[in-house]
């Protein structure tokens, strides 16, 4: 079982032993060189299989030591898994699953999830005459170093300006919006720039005061974004 063994898979040479491939008996590789069915030779006297020889290193570290041993920036899992199945080497696709878990936690771990929101106050002063004015303010809350991304036209720009100077970035802020429609102006902006709308809270209320009525309408969105951050 010590006999030196040398593959041609997918055209790259593989050297190692007869033992190692019969690591896992009832796998394609323990049944093929236990000698149980017949294998393909070529013109150099190679044991011959068709797969990807470049993962086939892979395959063959994890026979000789059992452990699943990647590159940092490994990427090829779909390939990998395939391969593993086609060998049918059940415990190395349970390594795979269980290292591409950790490998899809650690990723999630490299990103933060941004938020803002938005409050909007209409107040409407009515009374028995046609007329009526309306008064709206509007605010968005959000990390500074979030904020200073947004378009220039939304607020003043000396508010910016003291985003732009703040020491801590991180920290939390506001922007008071300008013009009727900014509302809907900021969320097609964030809508085009992969935020997305978590939820939406809408409230109205009114006080009568001698021949007037006073409405307050008010709306209040949370919006949240997932950004990569470099973990070097």
């Amino acid at each position: 079982m010590n006999e030196i063994v040398r593959l041609n898979v997918g055209g790259i040479i593989h050297t190692t032993s007869r033992a190692t491939l019969c690591t896992y008996p009832e796998s394609m590789l323990g049944i093929m060189f236990r000698g149980d069915f017949g294998a393909t030779i070529d013109e150099n006297g190679h044991y011959f299989i068709d797969r990807d020889g470049e993962i086939f290193k892979h395959i063959l570290n994890f026979l000789r030591s059992n452990r699943l041993t990647l590159p940092s920036d490994f990427k090829e899992w779909d390939l990998l898994c395939g391969e593993a199945d086609f060998y049918q080497i059940q415990p190395l696709l349970d390594a795979i699953k269980s290292a591409r878990g950790d490998e899809r936690n650690y990723k999630g771990d490299s990103q933060e999830n941004h938020t803002l929101e938005i409050f909007e106050v209409r107040c409407d002063i009515r009374n028995f005459t046609p007329s009526k004015s309306t008064n709206i303010r509007t605010v968005v809350i959000g990390r500074k170093d979030v904020l200073i991304t947004l378009p220039r036209n939304v607020a003043n720009q000396q508010e910016f300006k003291e985003l732009d100077l703040s020491v801590n970035k991180q920290e939390f802020g506001e922007l008071q919006l300008l013009g009727r429609t900014v509302r809907m102006q900021l969320m097609c902006h964030l809508t085009r720039h992969g935020w997305k709308l978590e939820t939406t809270d809408m409230s109205s209320s009114s006080v009568s005061h001698g021949s007037d009525i006073y409405i307050e309408h008010s709306v209040r969105e949370m919006w949240s974004k997932s950004c990569h951050t470099d973990r070097s």
